[in-house]
């Protein structure tokens, strides 16, 4: 009777949402779309750190069908840094932090991230990172400590695979959206080439942890469907594997540019980007500082450009001979270097604000994460667990 009785209950909470999505649809206008299913839901569901800003859960079930469109006008990706590197084991290792200035109902910097287990059926396993405050959209406290027991509702956790903002999977794959700033005078990408199917940016990070083992499957993953994003929004994605190689995967002009580079942050890093600026009425391009090396960067100066100058300074330093692509230091080291490129609150920088920062080792398939820029405490991750 219990069980029946339980049925029940899911029945009548997956109609609830089936009716929130409904009204989504209407209110979404011109949307970037994603097929989800409801029959997927979230177990051993625990708190990580201290605050509550980071839980830990298992997603069980499917989330691919066509039974929902839920539009993704809301998720947009943070004013992030990525790069690539190797320790000294010769263990690739990939660096992240995710930048995003989430707000509680009083205006203050908060967050709510999930490491969220996925092993779905036919497809690999993933560890991935969901940003779960993206739900306070609809006006649902989902703020630090809201997954606590009876805080608030867990209903919208089936909506968490489309909420990764990145992961690794068991073949050593990792994916990363960082934003973009759509240039004036230009849109986001929207392909239409006929015969492909649609994606969107968070659908082929799923994509990618789901089927790919490589950087050159997901490349070709990508050229075979078409993309759009959100209107004034656009975003890349950075791949690495644990052959050590990595690129970005950017979209200009409804082209696709596959660039193969071990640092990226906020801006295009297959065009030239350099900030448009007039002094005494003659166009000049603005170039905040050059980089060290010349040979491997010299497109993209922009949004985060500071940053990215910061994270190629320290690989050119890293570099393990005068003519290897590669670099190699620690993962502490690699954290001290996310640490360096860290973001504070500010007010005026919706991309501002560190949510956290990453390791993931592509060789041994593990992730360690910190939470809110607090060095001093690191969790860890890995398929054995």
């Amino acid at each position: 009777m219990r069980q029946a009785k339980n049925k029940k209950k899911h029945k009548g909470l997956r109609i609830l949402l089936i009716i929130l999505l409904a009204l989504l649809v209407l209110l979404g206008g011109t949307a970037t779309y994603v097929i989800i299913t409801l029959s997927g839901h979230i177990k051993n569901l625990q708190r990580v750190d201290h605050d509550g800003v980071l839980y830990y859960a298992e997603y069980v079930g499917k989330y691919e069908n066509n039974l929902i469109e839920l539009p993704l006008n809301f998720v947009r990706a943070g004013g992030c840094s990525a790069f690539l590197t190797q320790n000294e084991n010769g263990d690739v290792i990939t660096g992240r932090n995710y930048d995003l200035a989430h707000l509680d109902f009083d205006g203050n910097p908060t967050g709510l991230n999930v490491v969220l287990r996925m092993n779905p059926e036919g497809k690999y396993s993933s560890i991935n990172v969901a940003d779960a405050a993206w739900v306070s959209v609809l006006k649902v406290p989902y703020v630090k400590g809201a997954l606590d027991e009876g805080k608030t509702t867990h209903l919208f956790l089936a909506f968490l695979p489309y909420l990764c903002m990145d992961g690794i999977n068991e073949k050593g794959l990792t994916a990363s959206i960082l934003a973009l700033d759509v240039k004036e005078g230009e849109t986001a990408v929207y392909q239409d080439t006929p015969g492909l199917p649609v994606t969107s940016i968070t659908q082929l990070l799923r994509s990618a942890l789901d089927n790919c083992a490589t950087v050159d499957e997901v490349v070709e993953f990508a050229r075979n469907h078409n993309m759009r994003n959100i209107v004034k929004r656009d975003y890349h994605l950075f791949v690495s594997d644990a052959g050590g190689t990595s690129a970005v995967l950017e979209w200009r002009n409804n082209e696709l540019i596959v660039t193969y580079t071990d640092a990226v942050t906020n801006f295009y890093v297959g065009c030239d980007d350099a900030e448009d600026v007039y002094v005494d009425g003659s166009l000049k391009e603005k170039f905040p500082g050059p980089v060290r090396s010349l040979r491997d960067y010299h497109y993209g100066y922009g949004h985060g450009f500071n940053r990215f100058n910061t994270i190629v300074q320290q690989l050119d330093k890293h570099r393990i001979d005068s003519t290897s692509y590669m670099s190699e230091m620690s993962e502490q080291d690699a954290m001290k270097l996310l640490g360096s490129v860290a973001q504070n609150y500010d007010k005026n920088e919706v991309t501002s604000f560190t949510q956290y920062s990453e390791i993931f080792n592509n060789t041994e398939k593990t992730l360690i994460i910190s939470i809110m820029q607090d060095y001093a405490n690191e969790y860890g991750f890995s398929f054995e667990k």
